[in-house]
């Protein structure tokens, strides 16, 4: 399982991979939106964690292209903002949930394996 992490933040995935070190995710991590986009363009992953304060590219930018280019990856996105309308933009733009900063980060961990499980559970409906 490979999931991709598009944030700045160096504590984060310091903290995400501490926290999956003894599982089968593999983690990538990418630290501006355009090295994001790329990374998602080019790899299939199991997951996306996306900021959307993000230099060179903000996240919300990186969300509509990569849904605009038929990218079904589940997409948990990240914001600082407290902000109702940011989690609809983020949600009405293809995100498939998201959490405000700041967050434990178990509970980034479960809401990460809860959204590979389910997109698993959907692919495996899709063939049956």
């Amino acid at each position: 399982m490979k999931i991709l992490i598009v944030d700045n933040d160096k504590k984060l995935l310091d903290s995400v991979k501490c926290e999956l070190k003894e599982t089968r995710y593999e983690v990538h991590y990418a630290a501006d939106g355009d090295e994001g986009l790329r990374f998602a363009l080019e790899t299939r992953f199991d997951l996306i964690v996306l900021d959307w304060t993000l230099p060179k590219k903000d996240g919300l930018s990186v969300l509509k292209e990569l849904r605009e280019q038929k990218v079904l990856t589940p997409i948990l996105m990240l914001t600082v903002e407290d902000s109702v309308q940011d989690m609809i933009r983020s949600l009405d733009s293809g995100a498939n949930s998201c959490v405000n900063e700041p967050f434990a980060i178990p509970v980034i961990i479960a809401r990460m394996k809860a959204l590979i499980r389910r997109s698993k559970w959907d692919n495996d409906l899709a063939w049956t």
